[in-house]
Parts: C-alpha cells; sequence; structure tokens
C-alpha cells in the first residue's frame, strides 16, 4: 500500500478538531448513527482527540492523537483503500506483569479486490515505542497473533512512516475531492494534456486558457483530477505549478 508533515502546534490541532466528549451527538447529528468502534474516544488533557470526517466510511472517524488523525488522512486519499475503522475491536493479552488486561488497535484498513488482505494497524511515536517497549510488546504479539489468525497482516506506523512529502500531498489535494470536477474544464484539461504528453502544471494550464485568471478557473477541476489520479503525477515530491504531469495509462 502506498501509504506515505511536520508537527502540528497544539493550539492548530484544538481549533481544527472536535472534541470528542461531543462526538457521539456530532455523529447522530450529521449521519444519525454511532461510531464503529469498539471503544469510545473520550476527550483527553494528554492529547489531542477529536473527529475526522470520511468519504470512504461515509462517517466520521474518531482519533486521540495527531499522529492517528494523521494516518486516517492518507487511508482517506489513498486508492487502494477501500474502507477502515477506528478502534475496531477488542484484543485481550497477558501483560508484561501477567495480568490479563486488554487492548485495542487503532485501525483496521480494507484494501480494494487485488491490493491484498485486511490490515491490522498500530500507531506510534518512535519515542514511545523506545520507552516503553517492554510494556508495549506483548500486546504487539497479541495482535499480531490475532491477524494472523483472521487472515490479515499487521503492522506498526510511526512519524516516519507517517509524517512524509506524501502527506502533505495528500492534505493539499483532499479537499478538492470533496466535490466533482467541472465536466467541461475536465475535457478541456483531458484532451489538451493528451496533446502535450508529459508536461507541468504550469504549462498545461498555459495551454489551456489565454491568461492567468482564465487558468485559475480550471485549477479545482485540475487538483480533483490529480487527486483522483485521472491526471497522474510523483506524489513523493512536493506538488505544484512545476509538478510534472501526464496522462496515465489505463489499466
Amino acid at each position: 500500500m502506498t501509504l506515505k508533515p511536520t508537527l502540528p502546534n497544539s493550539s492548530d490541532d484544538r481549533s481544527q478538531c472536535c472534541q470528542a466528549g461531543n462526538s457521539r451527538s456530532l455523529e447522530r447529528q450529521l449521519y444519525g448513527e454511532p461510531l464503529v468502534s469498539a471503544r469510545a474516544i473520550r476527550a483527553s488533557r494528554w492529547s489531542v482527540t477529536g473527529l475526522l470526517p470520511s468519504r470512504k466510511t461515509g462517517r466520521m472517524t474518531p482519533f486521540e492523537s495527531t499522529l492517528e488523525r494523521d494516518f486516517a488522512t492518507l487511508l482517506e486519499f489513498s486508492p487502494e483503500v477501500a474502507s477502515y475503522e477506528s478502534q475496531p475491536l477488542r484484543l485481550p493479552f497477558e501483560a508484561a506483569s501477567g495480568r490479563r488486561t486488554v487492548g485495542y488497535p487503532d485501525f483496521l484498513v480494507k484494501f480494494h479486490p487485488g491490493y491484498g488482505p485486511s490490515m491490522l494497524v498500530d500507531t506510534k511515536f518512535r519515542t514511545e515505542i523506545r520507552k516503553r517497549w517492554r510494556a508495549l510488546k506483548p500486546r504487539f504479539k497479541a495482535a499480531m497473533k490475532l491477524a494472523r489468525e483472521r487472515g490479515w497482516i499487521y503492522r506498526i506506523r510511526t512519524e516516519r512512516n507517517i509524517r512524509t512529502t506524501y502527506l502533505r500531498n495528500a492534505r493539499f489535494l483532499l479537499p478538492y475531492l470533496r466535490c466533482a470536477p467541472d465536466p467541461a474544464h475536465e475535457e478541456i484539461l483531458m484532451e489538451r494534456l493528451n496533446g502535450l504528453g508529459v508536461t507541468t502544471v504550469a504549462e498545461l494550464l498555459h495551454a489551456c486558457a489565454p491568461d492567468e485568471w482564465s487558468g485559475a478557473i480550471l485549477i479545482p477541476t485540475l487538483w480533483c483530477l490529480v487527486g483522483r489520479r485521472n491526471i497522474a503525477t510523483t506524489l513523493d515530491e512536493p506538488i505544484g505549478l512545476k509538478s510534472v504531469i501526464w496522462d496515465p495509462p489505463v489499466l
């Protein structure tokens, strides 16, 4: 799966997310049904919690850290991902102390056919793993065992896997995916791109419009097509007007 941002400051996080204390009432207002999770995420004094709107699940996705929020953003943007659930199941296991306890993996990811089995995922900061390895290891082993029994795979994702250029591009493009592209603008862009072959965003806009103002009208549809992968580019590099783009082959 191609699931490829600088640490956000806490004030920005608080302004961008809904507090989990109101999550259930907000969920019912928006979708008329409760969250699909094995455990309700509540407001916390120690981490950023909130809800992320999801087009793939048709409901709000709860998160209890900025790392979970960022990983959910990648899932939302990935074309390989069909759907996903936050806090999907209870995981009984024996802690390092010998005491029986319960954990909750962060995500269960389901892929479109041809992209492999479902994936159970925990997101952790590298510093937390290093500091709490003895306590976390039994839970990780139990999650791996459960995933194997169910025909899934298990992965631990850290900020090194998540907070990348790909995530910055996903954050930029996702808002453009919330609306359908203008059919007339799409026809203009794709016809001209097909004639140009490999080009740049700026060159395509220049070829489609007589001036900058006319070109600006095409930008929302252009970025929507990039986000949909109807226009191809390298998403592991920062995208902008100088980005190289091309018409992807039909598979």
